[in-house]
């Protein structure tokens, strides 16, 4: 399965943008009160603008992704800000070497939609009492030439997913310029 597009295209997007960081997820910084002070991994980061929200918030963050280019962009952004953030590319299928992590107080997924052996590792890169935020396309949006029947959520599709996780909020938005979107956020039992 592939993510909107090949490694290939991804690298080439981020090769043709304005060295200009996006905006945070908003659904992010509107429920940031749910993360843990702490450490933060943003899964499938790009080039960074959850990343660097959050370590201007305080947190402690490693981004990691599949893209170099968008790798090498975050590092520019956080160096541009005077911000650490450790950055790691790896091939986010891997659920293996996710498991070499340490573990973290609170993942990040945004607009990313983890195969099924990565889902069901998420909880171990967890600490007690930590969270998950996963945002993404909801089971309203459709497919389009960017968005593949794969990167959309199922109806309801996180709601029971985790045993060992507790959903403490989940929210459809309609975001009219972007499309359909949920979030779910977790605790950890």
């Amino acid at each position: 399965m592939t993510y909107m597009y090949t490694k290939d295209v991804w690298e080439q997007k981020f090769r043709d943008r304005h060295m200009k960081l996006m905006n945070p997820e908003k659904s992010l910084c509107d429920n940031i009160a749910f993360l843990k002070k702490g450490t933060v991994l943003d899964l499938a980061c790009g080039d960074g603008r959850n990343a660097i929200y959050l370590a201007q918030k305080g947190f402690n963050v490693t981004g990691i992704d599949f893209s170099e280019e968008a790798l090498k962009r975050l590092r520019y952004f956080a160096d541009e800000r005077n911000l650490k953030i450790s950055t790691k590319m790896m091939n986010l299928n891997d659920y293996g070497m996710l498991l070499k992590l340490k573990s973290f107080d609170n993942i990040i997924i945004n607009h990313y939609k983890p195969e099924e052996q990565v889902m069901e590792v998420l909880p171990n890169l967890l600490n007690q009492k930590g969270t998950l935020v996963i945002c993404g396309f909801g089971y309203r949006q459709q497919v389009n030439e960017r968005i593949s029947e794969h990167d959309i959520f199922k109806k309801d599709e996180f709601k029971d997913r985790f045993n060992n996780l507790n959903l403490i909020m989940h929210q459809d938005i309609n975001d009219d310029s972007r499309g359909f979107f949920e979030v779910y956020i977790f605790e950890k039992n």
